[in-house]
């Protein structure tokens, strides 16, 4: 039987502790009806209520906000934008954005971006 759980409100089921038990007034006996009434407890609950997925980057775009040139150069910045909002806010507003080290903390590029770069969390989306 599955159940189907249509207002959760109060429950405190939890993988790993919740068990099921037939009442043996449900008088619920093997097919051929030949068996006892079970009054049979499950093992405690397995599997997952879902395992949410991080946020997944979106895109990843470049730009070059003073149009000064049409290479990678000094200035150009790298955009990150993210599926759904994180819990990444600039963890030091009093001082501009993150360092280097900080920003590699939190990526591994696949190409070289240069000597030094720093970060800026623009908002939870990127």
């Amino acid at each position: 039987m599955r159940i189907t759980i249509t207002d959760a409100t109060g429950a405190d089921a939890e993988v790993g502790t919740l068990t099921a038990t037939v009442k043996a007034s449900a008088d619920l006996k093997n097919a051929p009806n030949t068996s006892q009434a079970s009054t049979s407890t499950s093992p405690a609950l397995d599997g997952s209520f879902g395992d949410r997925e991080g946020p997944a980057i979106k895109a990843i775009v470049a730009d070059d906000p003073d149009n000064n040139d049409s290479i990678y150069s000094n200035g150009d910045t790298i955009t990150v934008r993210f599926s759904e909002p994180t819990n990444k806010p600039d963890p030091t507003p009093a001082t501009s954005g993150l360092t280097r080290d900080e920003t590699d903390t939190i990526f591994a590029f696949s190409q070289y971006l240069g000597d030094d770069y720093r970060g800026e969390w623009v908002n939870r989306f990127e």
